[in-house]
């Protein structure tokens, strides 16, 4: 009960910072005093993003880079070259925030005015997140080649830098879906010195990740590590109960109420049932991923059991074409 009673108190306590934070944006605007408009819009855009609230952080994101600009506008080169640093920070943030639901153009288009800064900025950990944030939609797009070079630039900054040590396990961890995607692709047309290779990269990213025993970790961490062990596990034909595996993470999305999580996990259980040729039961999993994920914060997610649906939708289209002929 204590426990409910804590998430009333934060509940309300973020209420209050956001009518805050709303009253002093709004005497921003009518004193056209722009760079309080940018601070205020970027700081509430940062509280939802960390309550994973991404729609309402893409606009509060789109608000203070419109005002960033304004006030910026028709200064010298010398003031843009010091502010150019904050700008590339909440233009990553709109990044992210906008691949998270799913609007992939307007990313794309952030992308890019992300990598336009980086021509004038030494490698820093805002650089290596633009480079997450390029291998993230590389990765949506399929290109696994692209998406690994970028997410491997990104570790190799992060790494110079020093500056995001905490970013690291998650990053290896994206390198490892990155690798298994690209094995799986490289597998289908028997590709396997290409399907090797990625694999490696996998296993070493994978094993690089895992928490030591006296590292503090979170639940979450340990459950997206079996999760993307379980794909590694299937890549590599290792005699394990993926489907145990997977299924003890559920109970934790259950508890953390993490639906994206929980979605992944839907879409990890699809991936191990069609490959043991259980296609219905398959089907089930990647139609609850899709219900889950297209509902949850970051409904660009979806996009994975989306394709399966869709690859057999098509395949009985085309079994029902064909019987017609």
């Amino acid at each position: 009960m204590a426990s409910d009673d804590s998430s009333f108190d934060d509940a309300a306590n973020d209420a209050a910072n956001d009518d805050r934070i709303d009253d002093e944006l709004e005497n921003a605007l009518i004193q056209n005093d722009y760079i309080s408009m940018a601070q205020l819009a970027f700081e509430q855009a940062r509280r939802f993003h960390q309550r994973e609230q991404y729609l309402a952080a893409v606009e509060y994101s789109d608000v203070a880079l419109v005002a960033w600009r304004a006030h910026f506008d028709r200064s010298s080169e010398q003031v843009l070259a010091v502010a150019r640093s904050t700008e590339l920070r909440m233009i990553n943030a709109a990044a992210v925030q906008n691949l998270n639901q799913g609007y992939f153009d307007t990313t794309v288009d952030l992308i890019h005015q992300a990598r336009r800064l980086l021509m004038f900025m030494p490698p820093t950990s805002l650089t290596a997140a633009t480079e997450w944030n390029t291998a993230a939609m590389e990765l949506l797009r399929c290109d696994y080649p692209r998406a690994l070079q970028h997410a491997l630039r990104a570790l190799e900054i992060y790494r110079a830098s020093g500056e995001s040590s905490l970013n690291i396990p998650r990053l290896q961890l994206f390198i490892a879906q990155v690798a298994h995607s690209g094995a799986a692709a490289a597998l289908a047309p028997g590709a396997d010195l290409l399907a090797d290779r990625y694999l490696r990269v996998a296993r070493n990213h994978l094993y690089a990740a895992q928490p030591t025993p006296d590292s503090r970790h979170t639940p979450a961490v340990e459950g997206s590590l079996r999760l993307v062990y379980s794909a590694y596990s299937r890549l590599t034909g290792k005699n394990e109960d993926r489907l145990g595996m997977l299924q003890s993470i559920l109970p934790l999305a259950y508890g953390l109420r993490d639906s994206i999580l929980e979605g992944q996990v839907y879409t990890a259980l699809g991936d191990e049932l069609s490959f043991q040729n259980r296609e219905e039961e398959a089907l089930t999993c990647y139609r609850s991923a899709f219900d889950i994920l297209v509902s949850s914060h970051a409904p660009a997610l979806a996009i994975w059991p989306w394709r399966a649906l869709k690859q057999d939708w098509e395949y009985n289209l085309d079994r029902f074409a064909t019987a017609l002929r």
